[in-house]
């Protein structure tokens, strides 16, 4: 935790230092999302939480209310926000033979795009 204002020097410290005690423990920080045995690459913290919500649901459908639950809790995001990395997502998901279709209303589903 730091309070504001802070340095940027202080900040590249204690990230230098979360990550080196990381390493010594012998923790990875990268997880791999997989699906149907693919591993999905090049993913952020915030893509791959969001991909583990389509996966985890039974359908494959989420809405925006489980999204901002789920992935930001109390934090007050903009709600464009959701959009973006739900774009940012389908991009990243395409090459695999994936892809996030709008159902309306502030509800996605994850498709195969595979006929």
């Amino acid at each position: 935790y730091m309070t504001k204002p802070f340095k940027k020097n202080e900040l590249l410290v204690k990230v230098e230092t979360i990550l080196r005690n990381a390493k010594k423990l012998g923790r990875t920080l990268k997880t791999e999302v997989r699906i149907d045995g693919k591993v999905i690459e090049g993913l952020t913290t915030k893509q791959q939480r969001l991909l583990s919500l389509f996966l985890d649901e039974g359908a494959n459908k989420v809405d925006r209310q489980l999204i901002l639950s789920k992935l930001w809790g109390r934090t007050a995001v903009h709600p464009k926000t959701i959009d973006v990395h739900i774009y940012n997502l389908r991009r990243k998901l395409h090459p695999y033979g994936y892809m996030i279709k709008s159902l309306g209303n502030g509800e996605w589903e994850l498709m195969s795009d595979r006929l």
